[in-house]
């Protein structure tokens, strides 16, 4: 292969090309500016009542048992965990009424949170 166009050296194509340069977006090191950015609340916040209102209804309140959300309330309940808690973690705290039945139900003795 002497006479062939190929370099004895192998790393020769995973040099960087000497007409490489930085694009003319990202050439500097100065971050763009942050004019556009505003600090403090958009809206006015919500007061403890509307808080609370606005979590009233979570996505699985209503719906049917997985096998999945009863192992994750077995496993919490027998944990100490208030049903409260365990309600909101099973995504139906608007419905802790129906938590503490279905716990019952299954034999456990749930627990209420301290007020």
């Amino acid at each position: 292969m002497a006479g062939s166009d190929e370099s004895s050296d192998p790393g020769r194509d995973l040099r960087r090309p000497d007409n490489v340069r930085a694009d003319r977006h990202h050439a500097g090191i100065e971050p763009p500016s942050r004019s556009r950015v505003r600090s403090g609340p958009q809206t006015a916040s919500l007061g403890p009542a509307q808080a609370e209102a606005r979590y009233v209804m979570d996505i699985y309140d209503g719906t049917e048992w997985t096998e999945m959300d009863i192992d994750d309330l077995k496993a919490a309940i027998e944990h100490g965990t208030p049903v409260e808690v365990a309600a909101q973690f099973l995504c139906r705290s608007g419905s802790v009424d129906d938590v503490e039945r279905k716990a019952k139900e299954l034999g456990l003795v749930p627990r209420r949170r301290k007020s």
